[in-house]
């Protein structure tokens, strides 16, 4: 059972407005930060007013990186659960990826995961999240290059992008999103905010 960040806490003290920078969020987003919210609260709310793409940003920028990795890579097993055709076989190869390099996170393993997604031209969910794994460490430079760490929040924004991507179908894309939203939730925060 993973833990519960607290951050995500219902009753967390912690504002949202020191968690998040706001230039991540659209201005309707950002118009309905409460100043005094935490984030836990301000999330629910953005999924509320049916802007789980905010809400998802959110959690790529707060989650730790494995546990947005672990996160990620959960949401799109989930939702592909019936992947047949070339982009879903692609898209398998990248989470398989990924979810190895999760379990046994070598520099063989991360390298593997940057090949795929700039072989895939980051254009799939699949490559997204084999992206997500090899901008969780190490360095962004080819090997034998001056090491150049990734910026600490290219990981769960690879993320973001892969559940992004992946929600490609506008007739059910709210619905979807506001569903990994709820999963990271209820993994890592407690599965109800507290009514107030």
């Amino acid at each position: 059972m993973a833990p519960m960040l607290p951050l995500l806490d219902p009753s967390s003290p912690a504002r949202a407005a020191d968690a998040v920078p706001v230039d991540l969020l659209d201005a309707e987003s950002r118009a309905a930060l409460d100043p005094g919210a935490n984030l836990r609260a301000w999330i629910d709310s953005l999924v509320g007013a049916g802007q789980p793409e905010d809400a998802l940003r959110i959690l790529g920028r707060v989650l730790p990186k494995r546990y947005a990795l672990a996160w990620g890579c959960e949401c799109l097993r989930h939702s592909h659960k019936e992947m047949s055709g070339t982009d879903r076989e692609s898209d398998r190869v990248g989470l398989a990826l990924a979810e190895r390099w999760l379990g046994a996170p070598s520099e063989e393993h991360r390298r593997a995961t940057l090949d795929f997604a700039e072989r895939g031209e980051f254009a799939t969910p699949g490559a997204w999240i084999a992206a997500a794994a090899g901008w969780a460490e190490g360095s962004l430079a080819p090997k034998g290059y001056t090491d150049v760490a990734p910026p600490d929040s290219l990981c769960g924004e690879a993320v973001c992008a892969a559940l992004l991507t992946a929600a490609s179908d506008p007739a059910t894309r709210v619905k979807q999103l506001a569903a990994h939203v709820a999963r990271a939730l209820v993994t890592f925060g407690a599965a109800a905010a507290r009514s107030t």
